[in-house]
């Protein structure tokens, strides 16, 4: 690989890590607030009033952002019944109309979204204080995120990029380990 096609690849690998660092990030947030929130409202009777806006807007967050992780490991819901009667290429090319479809979706996400995320700028959340467009910033950022996870597989459908190799995650570790490591 050349080295501009390993500066492309390095660059999806880093937007991937860093997604998936901030969703743990995020997934932990939103533990550690709702266990405050809940121990405040029924042991000390009063709890603070950010504690649920901080976990919606982390669950937000996490669940859009996670989608873009999803598609890279190619990890999302599909449907296989077409597998059973279509050639390898003809599959192929329905993986490339369905990549490139959330494609255009998720450029609406970027664009609707940065314009719904300014329309939001002058609204308040009441607990944080903050401006309520904060919360809806995570649609274009999910969107660039889906956009880019997208284009790394138009890429490597036209054998521009590598194919990227498979992800182990602690799950899928655990799975080959009940199974004896077949696939």
């Amino acid at each position: 690989m050349n080295s501009g096609k390993k500066t492309l690849k390095s660059f999806f690998d880093t937007i991937y890590n860093v997604s998936l660092f901030t969703c743990k990030i995020l997934f932990i947030i939103t533990i550690v607030i709702t266990a405050y929130v809940v121990f405040g409202r029924y042991v000390l009777h009063s709890h603070p009033v950010w504690g649920e806006e901080v976990v919606l807007i982390s669950i937000t967050y996490m669940a859009l952002i996670s989608s873009g992780l999803a598609i890279r490991r190619e990890a999302h819901m599909k449907m296989t019944m077409l597998d059973l009667f279509l050639s390898k290429k003809a599959i192929d090319r329905v993986k490339l109309i369905s990549t490139v479809s959330i494609m255009i979706f998720s450029l609406v996400l970027i664009f609707a979204g940065f314009k719904f995320t300014w329309g939001m700028r002058l609204s308040r959340l009441t607990g944080l204080q903050i401006a309520t467009s904060w919360q809806y910033l995570s649609v274009p950022l999910a969107g660039i995120i889906i956009f880019a996870m997208t284009l790394e597989k138009v890429l490597e459908f036209f054998g521009i990029l590598e194919k990227t190799e498979k992800i182990e995650t602690e799950l899928s570790v655990l799975e080959n380990t009940e199974t004896g490591g077949s696939e």
